[in-house]
């Protein structure tokens, strides 16, 4: 991985490279790396007093000065921490000489490729006034110290790239480096790497595998990766105190500064016997190592016809890779998603350029110009193809005339109500029953936008349209099959099944979250089967996972336009309704101060306590209102399993969940717990079966457990719908 930030301390790193600082056989002392070294004429180690000095934005010698700002009061540069994945550093830990030195060389290559790739993309320094002026430097000068441990003193090979705040222009004179591109670049750097020392582990003979955007080495077992992680452990049981912080955030950096351990004298030489030994006794030997190492080969004809369709391949994998979810991405998202190819492929650093190179000059990758932040941004032909279809499929749908409702179907439907719709509800009922097949209806959430479906569906019903509905998860298929009367899908079934009837009306829940890729399929569904569709959602509520903002981009009124249903009725208060209206329009502060005022708001000095605190506040609330329904809610599963635990022990010492349980593997979001489960236990499907009427989400109470010969176990669950289902573990 890479981690990026400011250098604070010059002396640091230089005392750490001091000979007397360690014992024998400590630390390498630095090496001076980056294309702009050869105009100060630096090589080789890095000597302290010419470290120093360039740091302070002068030349090696101090005979003068490279920048305008020279001195101790300066932005000095910046810490980029190339750090090998865990496995790496364990087998780096247990080789023996020859092959550890070829770890280590291996993985300053790949720092040494990943400082090249900045200086192409990412070294850019600034001029005039206010830095109005961008450009390009020639390189880069780099300070690069090798560390074999964490301060937990774990094996972890990484290598502080420590880049000066001074570089030269084109025309010889010398700037301050623009910071920002180096964090806009600093993903796409880490990745590129660890495919570059992928590559080069690969022709050491190490097996290389997929792990999440990462690589690993599979001879080495998870369980001695996690024993070795003890500096992470400790920053992770930190971040406990701060609730749901990332490693990542404020609240990171004060866990990684509040753990930190005074940095100890090194001693490889004693490490390495240590740690040796401790993998011995995981069973983990040099033997152990070396027997899964493979032989080379070198490319022959043969393989290089293999390149050769493995490009192809390669193209077509990045181009659904970079395109997945979003409609643009930057220069930077490609060769991050190369690289993470490259990782696996063995291609390298110099397999990223080349497949990136030739993917930006394919005819199918278009160029969108530069934005505000000096991106370069890209989209696809087949990305712009699909929008388009989707616009004119819309535009072709609003001008198609058959589905007018006579008014009086339309004012019977609004007065079937059990209760009064407002004015704009009731505008937002007749816009949707006008004569043309395309409509939009948006709302905020709460305003009541199911409700007067129930009476655009009952209008259309009644003028004897099929009417039926879909949306993109089950459980909100569901929900609006409940609020608007009428049989609903999955956007995924109805399409794979076309359960779209001629001259429907189909109404399309939660919008917002339709991909432009599905939506253009419902708009040839509909016109294909002379139907029309209406959209009904929120754009400033959750968008889609893929290609996202058709449904804000649709009903602008210069395209379609949106009839907008503002006011909300969930909410009976005043103050309640403007907190949501200011959730909804980004302004949390304001939402958050109002919350507190009315005392909704509970705080605790650490996550721990907070909790406790959660639980507390839950059992007061049901008790005090036994016929309302509450839910907690946490950001990680870990928080979600601790407080279920907590609320589980009231609820059998209260006698509403029994006592006797069994234990069995539940699946969540892709995750597997292992839970508890007991008579009485309220539960939640997570996976839909259409052949039992089953969704995702459906909730329910156990009613009975037993246990089977084979040792699985049979829940009988009642759903909340009233439904009673047996489900085997």
């Amino acid at each position: 991985m890479l981690t990026v930030s400011p250098i604070r301390n010059v002396k640091y790193y230089s005392e750490l490279a001091k000979e007397d600082y360690y014992l024998d056989g400590g630390e390498p002392n630095g090496v001076w790396a980056g294309k702009a070294r050869k105009l100060l004429d630096l090589s080789g180690e890095v000597e302290t007093e010419e470290y120093i000095n360039i740091m302070h934005g002068y030349s090696p010698c101090k005979k003068y000065e490279l920048c305008q700002n020279s001195g101790a009061n300066r932005r000095f540069g910046w810490d980029l921490t190339f750090s090998s994945p865990k496995s790496v550093s364990v087998a780096w830990a247990r080789a023996g000489l020859s092959l550890k030195a070829d770890i280590q060389k291996a993985h300053f290559g790949a720092v040494k490729s990943a400082l090249s790739f900045l200086e192409n993309n990412a070294a850019v320094t600034r001029r005039n006034k206010s830095g109005q002026i961008r450009e390009k430097v020639t390189g880069l000068i780099a300070a690069t110290f090798e560390h074999a441990t964490s301060r937990a003193q774990d094996p972890q090979l990484h290598t502080h790239c420590l880049i000066a705040n001074a570089a030269p222009r084109v025309d010889g004179s010398w700037g301050t480096l623009d910071s920002r591109e180096l964090y806009l670049w600093h993903k796409a750097a880490g990745t590129f790497y660890r495919a570059e020392l992928a590559a080069q582990l690969k022709e050491l003979g190490f097996e290389i595998t997929k792990d999440g955007e990462m690589f690993k080495l599979p001879l080495v077992p998870e369980k001695i990766c996690e024993y070795y992680s003890k500096r992470g452990a400790m920053i992770k049981e930190e971040l406990v105190k701060y609730g749901n912080a990332k490693s990542c955030s404020k609240a990171g950096d004060i866990a990684s500064l509040s753990t930190r351990v005074i940095k100890e004298a090194v001693n490889r030489k004693e490490l390495y016997t240590s740690w040796c030994a401790e993998l011995d006794n995981l069973n983990f030997t040099e033997n152990h190592l070396l027997s899964h190492l493979s032989k080379v080969h070198s490319h022959d004809h043969w393989l290089n016809e293999i390149a050769k369709s493995q490009e192809l391949l390669t193209l077509n994998v990045l181009e659904d890779k970079v395109s997945q979810s979003n409609s643009t991405f930057r220069l930077q998202d490609i060769y991050k998603a190369a690289a993470e190819i490259a990782q696996t492929t063995g291609d390298g650093g110099e397999g990223v350029n080349n497949i990136v190179s030739k993917f930006i000059k394919l005819d199918d990758c278009i160029s969108l110009g530069i934005d505000h932040k000096n991106n370069s941004i890209y989209t696809t032909q087949a990305i712009i193809d699909n929008e388009q279809a989707m616009i004119s499929g819309a535009k072709k749908l609003r001008n198609f005339k058959h589905f007018e409702v006579e008014p009086i179907v339309i004012e019977n439907a609004i007065s079937a109500k059990s209760f009064p719709l407002t004015e704009e509800q009731k505008e937002a009922v007749l816009s949707a029953c006008q004569n043309n097949a395309f409509d939009i209806i948006q709302g905020s959430a709460g305003a009541g936008k199911s409700a007067l479906m129930d009476c655009v569906s009952k209008a259309y019903k009644n003028s004897n349209y099929n009417v039926i509905g879909c949306a993109i998860a089950k459980s909100a298929a569901n929900n609006l099959a409940a609020e608007a009367n009428i049989e609903t899908f999955t956007i995924a079934k109805l399409l794979k099944n076309n359960s779209l009837t001629q001259n429907s009306v189909l109404i399309v829940d939660e919008a917002g979250q339709v991909s432009s890729k599905d939506l253009r399929k419902l708009i040839d569904l509909t016109k294909a089967t002379n139907s029309k569709l209406i959209l009904v959602g929120e754009d400033k509520q959750l968008d889609a996972i893929e290609h996202g903002g058709s449904l804000k981009y649709l009903s602008q009124p210069e395209v379609l336009g949106t009839t907008r249903v503002e006011t909300i009725k969930r909410q009976r208060e005043p103050w309640a309704r403007q907190v949501v209206a200011d959730f909804r329009d980004g302004k949390a502060e304001a939402a958050l101060h109002n919350l507190n005022v009315k005392g909704l708001l509970h705080f605790a000095d650490d996550s721990e306590k907070a909790k406790t605190l959660l639980v507390e506040k839950w059992n007061k609330y049901r008790q005090s209102n036994p016929n309302k329904q509450s839910i907690v809610l946490a950001q990680r599963w870990s928080d979600v399993n601790q407080l279920n635990a907590k609320m589980r022990s009231i609820l059998q010492t209260e006698g509403s969940i029994d006592k006797r349980e069994v234990i069995a593997n539940c699946f969540v979001s892709g995750k597997v717990f292992t839970n508890h489960f007991a008579i009485g236990e309220r539960v939640r499907l997570t996976k839909n079966d259409y052949v039992r009427g089953l969704s995702n989400g459906d909730l329910g109470n156990i009613y009975d457990i037993y246990t089977k010969p084979d040792g699985s176990h049979n829940f009988k669950v009642k759903l909340d719908n009233g439904k009673k289902v047996t489900l085997n573990t």
